[in-house]
């Protein structure tokens, strides 16, 4: 009788056991499936969600890494909120978000070996300089977009492109409305049927040109109604921008002059009064005689558009059509 009452509770004793050591397994198995599906939302935001209770909005996911090559790149990304994670190397002011960044060269010279090894998500070029590297992109094998900036409709696409890139949409769609709002604010200011005529002389030093509607600068003066005495010249163009023919001005005689240049603003203006204002030719200009020479401020007009076009736009309207007594 002992020996079957002995039994009995060895046996209840190994059923307790196993039914314990089953419910420690299972538990620790829930727990390892909870962190390796918390682990693959945190890598895959596409993922589809598993039924837990977490707050999925609270999971950390990268930015996209980007690098900027040019000053105009760079002031556009740190607009869009972009995480940036390389500068181009220039003497231009940037943003102090992007003080002690890695530099990685000039528009001219841009270091891709660099750009490769900070394993960047996507690398932003001028458009102007696609032909120039595309051979070192495809060698390296380099995510890039090319920020086109030639003209107004183009500038605005590659906001709203650059935008998708970098997962900023909404702040690109706010950044193209505002500039938006500036040019109907601006066409606004049109007071007269037909625009005033303009020469747009680009250049430093003595070597200037004249440049074309097409050019960035030209378009901008396009869209609030102005026409370029190219226009009117029985000139074959090849490119935005020839060289200056003083006859050919005195011949059109525009109602504005609009004259800009690379480099410190003083530098430029001297060179402009030096080489055109002491020119007798010029010096017969009814725009000239009458206050309409302007030098152009170049860190809002340049060679392309930048994020200063809402300014430009606002300048462009008030010197055409505003009060010019």
């Amino acid at each position: 009788m002992m020996k079957k009452l002995l039994g009995l509770l060895f046996m209840l004793s190994l059923v307790v056991f196993v039914a314990c050591e089953a419910s420690t397994n299972e538990e620790t198995t829930d727990s390892d499936t909870y962190v390796t599906e918390v682990a693959v939302v945190e890598e895959d935001v596409n993922a589809v969600v598993p039924e837990m209770d977490i707050d999925v909005e609270e999971i950390e996911v990268s930015r996209v890494s980007v690098v900027a090559t040019s000053p105009a790149i760079a002031n556009i990304l740190y607009a869009l909120n972009g995480n940036v994670v390389g500068i181009p190397t220039t003497t231009a002011r940037l943003p102090e978000a992007f003080d002690g960044l890695p530099e990685v060269g000039g528009v001219m010279e841009t270091d891709f070996e660099l750009i490769l090894s900070l394993e960047a998500d996507l690398v932003v070029i001028d458009a102007a300089f696609e032909a120039r590297w595309e051979d070192q992109i495809n060698e390296l094998g380099l995510n890039v977009f090319f920020f086109s900036s030639r003209n107004y409709d183009t500038f605005l696409e590659s906001i709203q492109g650059l935008g998708e890139k970098i997962d900023e949409n909404e702040a690109a769609n706010t950044m193209i409305s505002d500039i938006e709002d500036a040019l109907t604010d601006a066409q606004q200011l049109k007071t007269e049927d037909e625009g005033p005529t303009v020469a747009i002389i680009f250049g430093a030093h003595e070597d200037f040109t004249l440049a074309a509607e097409t050019s960035a600068f030209g378009n901008l003066a396009y869209l609030m109604g102005a026409r370029n005495i190219l226009n009117d010249m029985d000139i074959e163009l090849d490119g935005n921008f020839i060289p200056v023919s003083m006859e050919q001005i005195l011949l059109a005689d525009p109602d504005f002059i609009l004259r800009f240049g690379h480099g410190p603003m003083d530098n430029v203006t001297a060179a402009f009064d030096e080489v055109l204002d002491n020119n007798e030719i010029f010096q017969q200009l009814t725009a000239f005689n009458e206050g309409r020479v302007v030098n152009l401020d170049n860190t809002i007009f340049t060679e392309s558009i930048n994020l200063r076009v809402s300014e430009a736009l606002q300048f462009l309207g008030e010197l055409f059509y505003g009060d010019q007594e």
